[in-house]
């Protein structure tokens, strides 16, 4: 990979920033006051850098120090929360540990480790007053009825 310096890479980096929130070239060149061909560039090479950083990226490894670190968070919070004399101070502490745990769920949902189908699921704030939401959530629910008596064949 050729040498680039830290003031291009710092360019590079915000041509990438402002090429993901939407800016056309032509914008993105005007602001940094750069040409549009200097833009393409660094778009290019943004690519090239980005490809670099994840040669040998250890998956697993990612993965294991996550869920030790997530795993980690979450016994300290409960652990603070044991400690905790203020009432307040504990809920604070409980709802840590609480995130911790989906936190750790997603990242073993996303490797596709974690599986499980949830078996209730609650809804709220639906605004019902508004006719294709009803007739959505009564499809749902139809739905729902005729694959638990088995008259609609289930599809994963």
């Amino acid at each position: 990979m050729p040498v680039i310096t830290g003031t291009r890479q710092a360019r590079i980096k915000k041509v990438q920033e402002m090429d993901l929130e939407g800016y056309k070239s032509s914008e993105i060149a005007s602001y940094l006051g750069i040409s549009q061909k200097t833009v393409s560039r660094d778009i290019r090479d943004g690519k090239i850098i980005n490809r670099f950083m994840v040669q040998g990226f250890d998956q697993d490894n990612f993965l294991g120090e996550s869920i030790r670190f997530w795993r980690k968070i979450r016994s300290k919070s409960m652990r603070d929360s044991e400690l905790c004399r203020e009432e307040n101070a504990k809920i604070g502490h409980r709802r840590n540990a609480m995130s911790a745990q989906e936190k750790m769920e997603k990242a073993l949902q996303d490797a596709g480790l974690l599986t499980k189908v949830p078996e209730k699921l609650e809804i709220s704030n639906v605004p019902f007053g508004k006719k294709a939401v009803r007739e959505a959530a009564l499809d749902f629910v139809k739905l729902i009825n005729e694959i638990g008596t088995g008259e609609a064949e289930p599809t994963e």
